[in-house]
């Protein structure tokens, strides 16, 4: 029931994210056009849960009026931690074996984190804010990392065109170690 229940947040925010994005620059970023969105992208399955559950109905319509860049942020913490979950329920992963589990968690926060800096064009201007909002969100799950190393992460993020998945990977075990 848990991991189905996750599934379901995870399902709703991602689609939510997906929405914000695909409505970049507009202003109908409310609950009618977010449910013709899913009607559009075949979710129907989804909108009768909506409809039937009112909690989930006033999350989507507080999110979508009050979306800001560090509510999303968060959202996509939470996401990743949900989908870790699911993802341990359902069957042990090697990665998550290999690692402490806060390094699993940081390492998909900080991936999040760093797309979401290249999908708002981020830019070399907006460093300290990135890399305050980077440290803020692996706090209390990467106590031990190399400060200089997730410097130049961030720097890399912010002026390479590599993916963030890419960067992450490249300068983990340095991080970390």
């Amino acid at each position: 029931m848990l991991a189905e229940l996750a599934s379901g947040y995870a399902s709703i925010v991602g689609l939510l994210s997906a929405f914000s994005a695909s409505r970049d620059g507009k202003n109908t970023k409310d609950f009618q056009s977010f449910i013709e969105w899913l009607i559009k992208h075949n979710h129907e399955e989804l909108i009768l849960e909506i409809q039937q559950n009112q909690s989930t109905a006033i999350f989507i319509k507080a999110f979508l009026n009050k979306e800001i860049p560090e509510i999303q942020l968060k959202l996509d913490s939470i996401l990743a931690l949900v989908q870790i979950v699911i993802e341990r329920l359902q069957e042990p992963s090697e990665a998550s074996s290999e690692q402490h589990p806060e390094h699993h968690y940081a390492q998909k926060i900080i991936t999040f984190i760093f797309e979401k800096f290249k999908s708002n064009k981020f830019k070399s201007e907006n460093f300290d804010y990135a890399l305050e909002l980077t440290i803020e969100s692996i706090q209390g799950h990467l106590k031990n990392f190399n400060h200089y190393v997730l410097e130049a992460m961030v720097r890399e993020c912010l002026t390479s065109r590599s993916s963030a998945t890419e960067i992450v990977h490249k300068h983990w075990n340095n991080l970390i170690s």
